[in-house]
């Protein structure tokens, strides 16, 4: 539909000063930034004024022979989509997570690594769906931005990650994936409106007044299609208020996860009767399911049995289970404490 949301470039001269305009936005930004993470931003002196004023020219004028030198420099919308559904689900976790003795540099921490994980996973089950198209040309394997990620594959990603996070900082895994499963829902929301946008994931043929055509994929399929992205963004908002609602109503910290999982399998489930790609093709042990929906069942199963297993232990309200006992400012303000009374 428009895979390339924007083209910058080539340029004349006078851009450069709606670049500066831009730089300046995001320095006011990360300022702000900084008080939101506990930190005081240098203050505002005539000499801050002038060094910052430099370095905005000098930036500017970079980023324009840059762009004129590579343009046009595409923006491309599902990476946009991607990006923007990654800070959902860091402002989700934020409004909740303090509460629970998550700080936002702890977020953002875990955010990044979770990200980095899980777009190598999600990229490596894809190209290994797909291993003869990018043996041809390894070179593209490398090209997310154009799209083709898994999110089973991303999933598993980020879920290895956050593990590997939790024993690294001591955290409570199963306090911290409550916390975020209601982000993964949004996130995907988004993510898969940039996936309508690239013309990808896209569905089978349809005579209903909603179908979509892409010229992406026009020489194979001329007619109107699903919009089987808008299906899968408007289930995960769904999901987002289920698993919301449901949160109150789980007896054990880290349920919450597992029922997304299950949750999320059947609607995937549904939504591969739709779709077209590399997960609708015919399972070849159990020609009646596609390799997607034989994906979810598994899934839903390993949801189920994890469910079940945080169902024996013992009783919790994960409403009030903390993620990180104390806050590490408050460890600190202890130890002096104590220290104090020795004195």
């Amino acid at each position: 539909m428009r895979s390339i949301l924007v083209s910058l470039g080539p340029w004349e001269w006078p851009a450069v000063f709606g670049i500066a305009a831009v730089v300046c936005v995001a320095i006011v930004a990360w300022r702000r930034l900084e008080r939101a993470l506990g930190e005081e931003p240098a203050p505002v002196t005539s000499q801050w004024l002038l060094l910052t004023g430099v370095t905005v020219a000098a930036v500017s004028v970079v980023l324009l022979l840059l762009i004129n030198r590579f343009a046009p420099v595409h923006i491309r919308s599902y990476g946009v989509m991607l990006l923007l559904g990654f800070v959902a689900g860091i402002l989700y976790a934020n409004r909740v997570g303090p509460p629970r003795g998550l700080t936002l540099p702890l977020i953002i921490d875990m955010a990044l690594l979770d990200l980095l994980f899980a777009i190598v996973g999600a990229r490596a089950i894809f190209v290994l769906t797909m291993f003869k198209e990018y043996a041809s040309d390894p070179k593209t394997v490398v090209d997310v931005w154009r799209g083709g990620l898994s999110f089973h594959g991303g999933l598993l990603g980020a879920l290895i990650a956050t593990i590997v996070f939790c024993r690294w900082r001591r955290v409570r895994f199963a306090v911290l994936a409550d916390i975020c499963t209601p982000g993964i829902c949004l996130g995907y929301a988004i993510t898969r409106i940039g996936c309508f946008l690239n013309g990808c994931c896209y569905g089978g043929p349809t005579n209903l007044p909603w179908g979509v055509r892409f010229p992406e994929i026009a020489h194979q399929y001329p007619m109107p299609v699903h919009p089987t992205q808008l299906y899968a963004s408007a289930g995960s908002i769904g999901l987002f208020f289920i698993v919301r609602a449901a949160w109150k109503h789980m007896h054990r910290p880290g349920q919450l996860f597992p029922l997304y999982l299950m949750l999320y399998s059947v609607l995937r489930f549904l939504l591969e009767y739709t779709r077209r790609g590399v997960t609708a093709e015919i399972f070849a042990p159990l020609p009646a399911l596609t390799v997607g929906q034989f994906a979810c069942i598994l899934i839903a199963i390993g949801g189920l049995v994890w469910f079940l297993i945080l169902q024996r232990m013992p009783f919790e309200d994960p409403l009030a289970a903390r993620a990180v006992q104390e806050p590490e400012r408050t460890l600190a303000h202890a130890g002096q404490t104590r220290s104090r009374k020795k004195r």
